[in-house]
């Protein structure tokens, strides 16, 4: 007979377990979607309000990022601490309904308070559906079970782009937000009813051994930045991300220098760069199981500095090619490349700091990715768009993107390159005893 107390993998039947995981991955589908559609809409904001590319970078990006990542760590906090079903229940409603008030934005302050809301609400989640996941599944089915996550949210990228393109053809961009708010709130109620509380079963004994061993914010920032090897992955982890963030910009970028609408070239954007951004995740996981193995985190390293070179060679062929087709091919290759460094980074940020420390430095490293790739991201590249629209036309956002990816793509490597060179500071474990459970992590 299975005791109250026991694990919630073996607490549940297997096919309600699977509709919780369902539930979870399907609010991280929502979120993507809800978080990639201002891509497809800004052009249709810029003829409406004609804010500038450097405005419209400042909401799409730093809009988003600076309140995910303010949130970010006190909600992981509350998740570890509280009711993450009611965590997760509040988040869901506060972005579905900021995502409701972007398209009732009346200026500028409207708008941007609502991108901040969207990121406030969206903070939440991770940290309360991976705990959720991991508690959900033994250790036979728990990898299998956390990699559907962060694939979920690559198919909501994936769709927003085709999806948002077709409704603001047919709606306009305001009906667009009002519309792909309406999931969110029909989740709800589906979440309050049926989605029990999954919490971890902890004795006494084992709560004080966690206590005792964990560490204050200020403690694991010290050995953070003590790192040097550590703090090079975390620069190159930002300046990737940023990088990576400019995919923000391409409904606008293929419109101005192709002359496609957002509902052409978001039918083939959406699926090429949500299925290289699938492709490129299992690619830089199996990169990370093979290269720690035989040549350990200098080799990993060296080849996350390739990866970067040849993520700034295929964006810049993307961006600079005449031909429409060829950009697309080169942009798949682009999207694989723009993925494949995430899982091995987030996984040597793992193996770099002790045990105790893994969670907050994980919440650390996305606040500075966040901040510095998804929130300066889009914003610089506005800006240098503006800045060359006076001598370059409508190619002024081409080259804004371009100069981006080869900067940023040489300089990503170049700080791995170094990295791979750099003396470790020993954290107590070695890859080799949590290359395994850090690369599940990374899924987060």
């Amino acid at each position: 007979m299975i005791q109250p107390h026991s694990p919630p993998s073996e607490r549940y039947h297997p096919l309600y377990r699977h509709y919780l995981l369902f539930l979870c991955c399907f609010s991280f589908f929502l979120a993507f979607v809800d978080r990639q559609i201002f891509a497809v809409l800004m052009p249709a904001i810029k003829m409406e309000f004609g804010y500038s590319d450097s405005v419209l970078g400042l909401i799409s990006g730093l809009g988003f990022a600076v309140t995910y990542s303010i949130f970010a760590i006190p909600l992981g906090r509350l998740a570890d601490r509280g009711n993450r079903k009611y965590l997760l229940v509040g988040c869901i409603a506060v972005w579905s309904a900021m995502t409701f008030l972007c398209g009732a934005a009346r200026n500028l302050p409207q708008l941007l308070l609502a991108r901040m809301g969207v990121g406030a609400g969206e903070a939440g989640l991770t940290p309360s559906i991976v705990p959720i996941i991991s508690d959900l599944y033994d250790k036979r089915f728990r990898a299998r079970a956390i990699s559907l996550y962060p694939i979920s949210g690559a198919l909501g990228m994936a769709s927003a782009l085709p999806l948002g393109g077709w409704l603001v053809a047919e709606y306009g961009w305001r009906t667009t937000f009002h519309l792909i708010s309406i999931p969110g709130f029909l989740l709800l109620p589906l979440m309050i009813l049926t989605f029990r509380d999954i919490t971890r079963a902890k004795t006494s004994a084992g709560v004080a051994a966690k206590t005792a061993g964990s560490s204050s914010l200020a403690d694991t920032l010290r050995i953070m930045v003590s790192n040097r090897r550590l703090v090079m992955v975390l620069g190159a982890g930002a300046l990737g991300s940023m990088m990576t963030a400019m995919n923000i910009w391409l409904p606008t970028f293929y419109l101005r220098s192709h002359g496609l609408q957002p509902v052409e070239s978001g039918v083939v954007l959406g699926p090429l760069i949500g299925l290289g951004t699938i492709f490129g995740m299992f690619l830089g996981g199996f990169m990370i199981d093979k290269t720690s193995v035989r040549h350990g985190e200098s080799g990993v390293l060296l080849r996350l500095g390739y990866i970067a070179l040849i993520q700034a060679i295929t964006g810049a062929a993307m961006l600079f090619s005449p031909s429409l087709l060829f950009s697309y091919v080169t942009g798949g290759f682009w999207a694989i490349a723009s993925a494949a460094w995430a899982p091995a980074t987030f996984s040597l940020t793992q193996t770099l700091v002790p045990e105790r420390m893994r969670g907050t430095a994980l919440a650390v490293m996305g606040l500075v990715n966040n901040v510095i790739g998804y929130g300066l991201g889009p914003f610089l590249t506005g800006a240098i768009s503006q800045n060359l629209h006076q001598g370059s036309g409508d190619d002024s956002l081409r080259w804004a993107l371009i100069a981006l990816c080869v900067t940023l793509g040489l300089s990503t490597g170049l700080l791995y390159f170094i990295a791979s060179r750099t003396k470790q500071r020993q954290s107590g474990q070695s890859p080799a005893e949590n290359g395994a459970e850090t690369v599940n992590q990374s899924a987060a």
